[in-house]
């Protein structure tokens, strides 16, 4: 090789000289430009992702609404919630299309084999909505066990979202994907709670499960609403603060402190109508989804 290089003509070993650091730099600039199309599918693909999460979040404020309306009907004996009831599932189903509508879009990414397993188990319980909603309809199934059913749909959504905000290589949004789930499990705590307390309204009265569910309820939002303020950025904090406020919040904790006041005391009576509670905590609700899409559209401008 030394005395090939030796016999080669000037003009060729001056070409090599030139050559040799173009064609580094040249390999050099084509894996950059590789990672940079890569980074750019990659954002694009999140960027994807979070809009389809945009449609995930849709479905579930649907669903959590059907779960309170359909427990107050069955605690009621079908006596309150009939209208509202069947309302609320034609809402629900408009936003189930449009799921499906997304999921078929989503599937065709490279990074939705990773969510084949959170899809699949939705799909499973979805196949059971209209059977529940039947029992629902026909007074063939308690409160307690609608509230579980539709729970369990709720949750296989928020483990799919879960699951999307692993898929990004960008550690800042990332992070902003995890606030923003621990965000929409504190508004699922406040739907489970809507669902509970229509219940009992319409009872009149707590079991020892459902005041204790209550607490629970309460403890477990103010957790993942700390959750989410250590981990988001300024931003999100002050869409938080400047929407969940005023008259409306101010009703849903005073009608809170009746209940705690009220307690597992028979003594007492709540007052409280539990058409009113639902229509009030579900205004608390719909201001918790006005931070949940502003939430979501920081996180697609940031990707």
């Amino acid at each position: 090789m030394k005395r090939l290089l030796q016999n080669l003509p000037i003009r060729v070993k001056i070409g090599l000289i030139v050559l040799l650091p173009l064609c580094g730099y040249l390999v050099s600039a084509g894996m950059n430009l590789l990672a940079i199309h890569g980074d750019y599918g990659s954002a694009r693909s999140v960027a994807s992702l979070v809009a389809f999460d945009g449609q995930i979040s849709q479905l579930v404020h649907e669903l959590q609404k059907e779960r309170g309306s359909s427990s107050g009907f069955l605690a009621s004996k079908g006596q309150k919630f009939a209208d509202i009831l069947t309302t609320q599932r034609t809402a629900t189903d408009d936003k189930a299309a449009a799921y499906r509508r997304g999921q078929t879009e989503i599937v065709q990414l490279p990074a939705a084999a990773a969510l084949s397993e959170q899809l699949k188990t939705f799909d499973t319980l979805a196949s059971n909505l209209l059977g529940t909603r039947q029992k629902v309809s026909n007074q063939q199934i308690e409160p307690k066990e609608a509230i579980a059913y539709y729970t369990s749909l709720i949750s296989a959504l928020l483990d799919l979202t879960a699951a999307i905000s692993h898929l990004s290589n960008d550690p800042d949004i990332t992070a902003q994907m995890f606030a923003y789930v621990s965000f929409l499990q504190a508004k699922e705590r406040s739907g489970i709670e809507r669902a509970t307390m229509s219940a009992v309204f319409s009872k009149g009265a707590f079991t020892t499960e459902t005041y204790s569910r209550f607490l629970q309820l309460l403890a477990a939002q103010d957790s993942y609403l700390a959750s989410f303020r250590a981990q988001s950025l300024t931003d999100a904090h002050k869409a938080y603060d400047a929407t969940v406020r005023g008259q409306v919040i101010e009703e849903v904790e005073r009608m809170r402190q009746v209940a705690l006041g009220v307690g597992m005391d028979s003594s007492k009576t709540f007052g409280i109508d539990p058409e009113v509670w639902f229509k009030t905590i579900t205004e608390k609700i719909n201001l918790l989804k006005n931070v949940d899409d502003e939430l979501a559209r920081q996180i697609i401008k940031a990707a």
